[in-house]
């Protein structure tokens, strides 16, 4: 769906769909929450080791 309609029909909802938003979990590092994975990286290595193979269906 071309961006201008999203934006059209869903107003700032269509702009932050389109463009992202940067969301840091800095109020629970302040309150000390111990987080297993700090970085999306390492959750991900965490999920699907290097032995896991994944294949797209052609």
């Amino acid at each position: 769906m071309p961006e201008f309609l999203l934006k059209l029909a869903l107003g700032e909802l269509g702009s932050l769909m389109t463009t992202g938003q940067r969301v840091t979990p800095r109020k629970a590092f302040e309150a000390g929450y111990p987080f297993h994975h700090v970085t999306l990286d390492s959750a991900l290595q965490a999920i699907f080791p290097e032995t896991t193979v994944i294949r797209r269906a052609a």
